[in-house]
C-alpha cells in the first residue's frame, strides 16, 4: 500500500497570520482580562496591590486591558514576523510563549498578598493562552486550497 502524501507546492505552504488576527487577537486577550479582574476585584473585592521598589501599586482595569492588549499584539506580530523567516515558525512561536508565560508569573511575587498574587497569576495566564490559543488556531498551520489531498491514488481530507 503506497502511503505517500502528494499535493501541490502551493497548498502546501503556510500562510502569515493576519494584521487584523493580531489586532483582535490583542483585544481579545484584553477583554478576557478585564473579565476575569471584573470578577476578582469588584465582585471577589480582591485588592491586586504589588509592590515595586517599595512603592505600593494597585492594579486597576486600565493597567489590565493596555497590558493585556499590548502583550497580545506584541506575541501575535511576532508570530506573523517568524513567519516570514522560518517554516517552522509555529513551533518556535509557542515554545517562546510559553516560557514568556512563564517569567512573566516572576511579576506575581511581588503582590502583597497571597490572594493577589493568585489573582495576578490568573489574569497572566487567562491573557497567555488566549493569545497562545489565537496564535496556534490562526491561518498559520493551515494549507491554502482546503481540498482534499491525495495520498496513494485516492482522496482524503486534510
Amino acid at each position: 500500500m503506497n502511503s505517500t502524501l502528494t499535493a501541490s507546492p502551493a497548498r502546501m505552504t503556510t500562510q502569515r497570520i493576519a494584521w487584523s488576527t493580531a489586532l483582535i487577537g490583542g483585544a481579545v486577550a484584553a477583554g478576557a482580562a478585564l473579565l476575569l479582574w471584573l470578577v476578582l476585584v469588584p465582585l471577589a473585592g480582591i485588592d491586586l496591590a504589588v509592590s515595586l521598589s517599595g512603592t505600593v501599586t494597585r492594579v486597576g482595569a486600565l493597567d489590565v486591558v493596555v497590558t493585556g492588549f499590548v502583550a497580545g499584539l506584541g506575541a501575535l506580530v511576532a508570530l506573523r514576523v517568524l513567519q516570514r523567516c522560518t517554516a517552522r515558525a509555529l513551533t518556535g512561536w509557542t515554545v517562546a510563549a510559553v516560557l514568556v508565560l512563564l517569567v512573566s508569573y516572576a511579576g506575581p511575587l511581588t503582590a502583597l498578598s497571597t490572594s493577589a498574587m493568585l489573582g495576578l497569576i490568573g489574569l497572566h495566564t487567562v491573557v497567555g493562552a488566549t493569545v497562545i490559543t489565537i496564535g496556534r488556531r490562526s491561518r498559520s498551520g493551515r494549507r491554502s486550497g482546503g481540498g482534499p489531498v491525495k495520498r496513494g491514488g485516492r482522496s482524503v481530507s486534510a
